[in-house]
């Protein structure tokens, strides 16, 4: 028992540092209040531009999940030097769907990092924010809703695995699809190839029918 105990033990030390192995260490630098809300205003007017030209919708007040931010500032420069770390994250994934043909975005929400919600009376541990017990990056929750044809699906799941495609790490926890048409096409909606004369040799050849 003990041998499989510390096999186990082994075994899960290995799985932490692959973990960390794969996450993006690349710390946000420090940033104040105001220069967090002018990044999302960049960010948010980017976005814009570049979705459109990848013919990808997004909601008209899109602001990846920071709304809030765009009319008032973040409570102290640790929360926005946080948040600023947190927005780079969202962008990636937000160009993720970009490049996989995404057709909309319907609806993007993120979970508050424990730092936005603390309170003056709770201790402050700036530097420590982001980072859990044996140095892996707490866990940040993005929800969205998606519009997107197969091909595009699946090039989104493997690219959230891909560090090539998405530098930080990702895990996806929960996938519900839903078909825009329940029932399948009409027989008068299917659309059977045109035949086609013999080709060489007497052999029928049967094409597109468009």
């Amino acid at each position: 028992t003990r041998a499989l105990v510390a096999e186990y033990a082994k075994r899960v030390k290995d799985l932490g540092g692959a973990v960390l192995y794969l996450q993006n260490e690349k710390k946000p630098a420090p940033t104040s209040a105001l220069e967090f809300q002018d990044k999302l205003k960049a960010k948010i007017s980017e976005v814009r531009k570049t979705s459109a030209a990848a013919q990808m919708q997004i909601p008209a007040d899109f602001a990846f999940g920071f709304d809030e931010y765009t009319t008032t500032l973040p409570k102290s420069g640790a929360v926005a030097t946080e948040l600023s770390g947190y927005l780079d994250a969202v962008d990636e994934l937000v160009k993720l769907f970009m490049k996989c043909g995404v057709k909309s975005v319907d609806l993007l929400d993120r979970a508050k990092l424990p730092i936005e919600t603390q309170t003056a009376a709770q201790p402050n541990n700036a530097g420590m924010q982001g980072q859990a017990m044996g140095g892996i990056t707490e866990k940040r929750k993005i929800s969205v809703v998606l519009t997107l044809d197969q091909g595009p699906l699946q090039l989104l799941v493997s690219g959230l695995t891909n560090p090539s495609d998405m530098p930080y790490f990702t895990s996806l926890r929960l996938l519900r699809i839903e078909n825009e048409k329940q029932d399948g096409p009409l027989r008068s909606e299917v659309k059977l190839p045109v035949p086609q004369p013999p080709g060489p040799g007497g052999a029928t050849t049967a094409g597109g029918g468009g």
